[in-house]
Formats: structure tokens, sequence, C-alpha cells
């Protein structure tokens, strides 16, 4: 008997060892941005639990120690391992019998998933793209010449897959994460969409400029009466309307009026939509507004309306209101701009002293908030900023005297941090970051600050929200501060996997570098990217 447990002592030594080096680690899909899924890192390799499968679309039948995959319209099977008391399947190799890729992210629990472009086909005006797993497609104009980008979220470039590419077409590894496809066109199609679903193959057939040989000759109707009247598209022009230090304001003349108020969204820093409900619009040759706020112009449509895109030179921000026929587009210009250095930027950790803010498990918010401002407090320092933080030890400070604070100091900036909260054990996970009531240029702030939170946090971005969604007359600090501010809620302590991420030095790191970042891009320091 003793021999026995000699001979098994070493497997037993090696079996401890593999479990200490458990980890936790989350897994980002292709072209599912800010939504990770949590497993298990042991060595090289993500181990993911069966029960959380169906968060990344696949599902595992087991059997006799092993799992009988259904992934990405594939079926395969894969060894079983019990890791961390659950039943788990080695993700990496999986991908790899699926024919896709993984990478850890650099000195992070983090395992970015892509797939490669298996078939690419881009001439005489069609587009073919397949991979094994699915990703997005994202599709835009642009004139000055003619254009159609074709954007595939999730997706890597092969150097060993030839491309059936003619010289209409120009594709390359546009962002780590995405691929992009530019093909010069003589005529704008009429898109349904701008932003697909995601899916392993993408078709698309450009329009082309028909001959007048080509030209089908039509035939009277039998009867007119029943014939729908043919809807043309309105030429819709872009032009200037006024440009002064602070704002540019644009407009659109429209033989109609719409049929719902204007709508005004940010897909990036420097792009900004506007949906013009009930019209069928196309882009007036030559438009482009004669400012240099704006860089380009596109349109395209759907069954609801037109969405006119504005391509900015710098962040601004937007609003847009409509009366009558007119439609007018108001960017905004933040009161300061150009370099980081030498800007005065205050930094309040939220709560502090007796105030210790949302708890669990032993984490305490006032400590997450401390820690992280000062680490957002020291990179502001480096790169030159001015920095004032309301507290740098476990003090009570009012709300009152964090806004005096800063408005004594006549700072350039406001930087609120906290962590949120539902309370129990909580199923909500993510991060917002708040702007005061409907400010559109606060609204910019918070926009670059979130947009960088989201590429490193691992966890789901929950976007920029207004203040009086909480209050209605909104945030005390936010409300009572003179410059232009957010309050930073990065993710819930009450949720197991945002406590334990933002616990880690690694996540308190990322965030503070993505927050300054953020603060460069509004600033237009650096570019959006």
């Amino acid at each position: 008997m003793m021999r026995r447990l000699l001979c098994l002592a070493p497997w037993m030594a090696l079996a401890a060892a593999a479990s200490a080096q458990v980890r936790s680690a989350d897994v980002v899909y292709t072209h599912r941005e800010g939504i990770a899924t949590r497993g298990l890192r042991l060595g090289d390799e993500l181990f993911l639990p069966l029960s959380t499968l169906s968060e990344i679309g696949w599902s595992a039948t087991p059997r006799n120690g092993e799992a009988l995959l259904e992934a990405e319209g594939t079926r395969t099977s894969i060894t079983l391992r019990n890791v961390g008391g659950k039943d788990c399947i080695p993700l990496r190799r999986a991908l790899e019998k699926l024919g896709a890729t993984s990478v850890w992210e650099d000195r992070s629990d983090v395992l970015k998933v892509l797939t490669p472009l298996t078939k690419i086909v881009a001439k005489d005006g069609t587009v073919q793209i397949e991979s094994p797993l699915g990703f997005r497609t994202e599709v835009s104009t642009l004139i000055s010449p003619l254009r159609v980008v074709f954007d595939f979220k999730g997706a890597t470039l092969d150097p060993s897959i030839g491309q059936d590419v003619d010289g209409t077409a120009k594709i390359s590894q546009y962002r780590p994460d995405t691929v992009r496809l530019v093909m010069d066109v003589l005529v704008l199609p009429k898109l349904a969409s701008g932003r697909l679903d995601p899916a392993r193959s993408f078709h698309f057939d450009l329009p082309r400029r028909p001959r007048e040989a080509d030209k089908p000759q039509i035939q009277p109707p039998v009867n007119p009466e029943r014939v729908p009247p043919v809807v043309q598209p309105t030429p819709i022009d872009v032009t200037l309307d006024l440009e002064g230090p602070a704002a540019t304001l644009l407009r659109v003349e429209l033989p109609t009026s719409l049929t719902g108020e204007p709508k005004i969204s940010r897909t990036a820093p420097d792009v900004v939509e506007v949906f013009l409900p009930g019209v069928l619009g196309t882009l007036a040759d030559g438009s482009r507004p004669k400012t240099d706020a704006v860089a380009n112009v596109a349109v395209r449509n759907d069954a609801d309306g037109t969405t006119i895109t504005l391509y900015l030179s710098t962040p601004m921000g937007s609003e847009v209101w409509a009366n009558g026929n007119t439609v007018s587009i108001q960017l905004l210009k933040p009161g300061l701009e150009g370099k980081l250095a030498g800007k005065v930027i205050v930094v309040d950790p939220g709560h502090g002293g007796h105030d210790g803010g949302a708890k669990s498990n032993n984490a305490r918010e006032k400590d997450l908030t401390l820690s992280i401002g000062k680490l957002i407090a020291a990179e502001l320092a480096a790169q030159g900023a001015t920095v004032i933080m309301s507290r740098k030890t476990d003090v009570f400070i009012s709300l009152d005297a964090r806004a005096n604070l800063a408005n004594r100091n006549n700072a350039d900036l406001f930087l609120s941090v906290h962590i949120n909260s539902t309370g129990g054990s909580g199923t909500q996970s993510g991060g917002i970051t708040f702007f005061h009531r409907q400010d559109s240029v606060r609204k910019l702030l918070a926009d670059c600050i979130q947009r960088e939170i989201a590429k490193v946090s691992g966890l789901p971005s929950l976007g920029t929200w207004s203040d009086n969604r909480i209050y209605k007359s909104g945030f005390a600090v936010l409300r009572q501060t003179k410059m232009p501010g957010v309050l930073l809620e990065l993710g819930f302590i009450n949720h197991p996997r945002d406590r334990a991420r933002m616990l880690t030095a690694d996540f308190q790191q990322k965030i503070a570098k993505a927050v300054v970042r953020g603060v460069r891009v509004y600033l237009g320091d650096v570019e959006a990217n």
C-alpha cells in the first residue's frame, strides 16, 4: 500500500499544482464587442464550462468523457475535462478544429477569438466572403471618389488564403479584429442597413450603371390605375448655414416634412449619424458642406428612412432639430482642445470615510474608486496634465465640496470614479459613463471615454447615459461643476464576474490608461480608432 501511495505522489503533486494555477479568464468572441464570456485559464488553454457555451452560440452533449459539439454549423467531438469542479471543453483546441484562431491579449487573462476569411472574392461588382465562424459586416459609402466600404468585424486575413480581387478592390487588415474591403463604384448602392446580422458568409452585388442598350423597354400596363406610383429618391444636399468659433450649423432642405423627429447618434467620436424618418434620399452630386469641420458625407436608406453619416475632422458635440422641411444639424466644438499637457483635471474617487459606497463579499466601492482614481491621476500627470484629486486617502468628502474644488481651481475637466451595484447577488454586468442632462459636449466626453473603456475592460459596455435617467436633476457633482465632466460606473460590485475583474491590477491599470486616452481623443490630442 505504501509503495502505491509513493507511486501516486508525483501525480497528486502535479494535480495540486495544476489546480493552483487555474484562474478566471474572459473570452471575447469574434464580433461580440464588449461582451465577455467567463472561463477558466490553465496554462495557455482556456476551459469553457458546458453551462456557458450558449453565450457564444454553441451547445454540447456530454457522452463517455467527450462532448459532442454543435458550433457554427459544424458538429465535432472533443475531450471533456473537469476544471474547477465543472465539466469544460478546451476552447482553444476546439477553435483549432473549427479552423479559427485565438490569442491571449498582452498581460491579461482575456482570450480574443477571431475567424480567418477562407474565401475572398471582390471583382466584377460582386463580393463573396466566407469564414468558419460568424463575423459582423458593416457597410458604408464614401464620395470623391465613389466607394463602398465593407468592414468585417471579428475577422482576420490569412496570408495562405488566396484573394480573387480585381483592380477596383483593396482589402487589408484594418484593425487587429477587422478586415476592410474598399471597392470603387460608378453608382452608390441603396443599402438596406449599415450593420448586418452576424453570419459565416457574405454576398453582395454592387449596382452597375446600365448602358442604353441594356435598359429594358417599358411596356404600358394593362390597367394603369392599379400600378403604384414610382417613388424617386430625394437628392440630399448638406450645406453650411453658419460657422463660428464654437459651433458649426449645417442645413438639409427636404421637399416634404419628416414623418417623425430626426434622431442623432454617434458611432465613433468623430462620426455622427442623423436619421431622417420617412425620407428616401440619395446624396446630391458633389454634396459636402464647405467647412473644415466635416471631412466627408455619406447617405444610406432603409425601409424607415434615410441616415446621413458625417465624418468629422475632430470629435465634436452634436444636436439636430427640424423646422418644417428644414433639418438643422449643429456641431459644437469642445471649449478646450489641443494637447492634454497643461490642462487642469480633477479626479474624484467616489465615497470615502464613513461612506463606504456599494459593497459585496468584502469588496468596497470606496477602496476600488481610490485605487483606480490614483492610477488615473498618475497617468494624467505622466502626460503633462495638472491633476487635483478630491481625496487621496480614506476620508469623507461631501458632494458640494467635490464640485466646489473643481470650480474653485478653474478645472478644465472633472472625472468622478464610481462602482455600480443593484443589490443582492446581481445579474446586471458592465460599465456605464454618465454625462449631465442633454449637454452634447459632455456627452461627447462620455462617448470618447466609454469607447476606450469598452476596448479593455473585459466587461459588457452599457454605453453612455444621461444622469437624469437616474435623478430628474442629475447627479450633484455633474450638476454643480461648471466644466465638462463625467461620472464613471466601471462595473457592478455585486456581480461575481465584474467584482473579480475589477479587483485585479490588470483591470485597474487598463482602465486608467483607457480613461486618459479617451480624454485625449476628446481633446483631439490623438485620433480615434
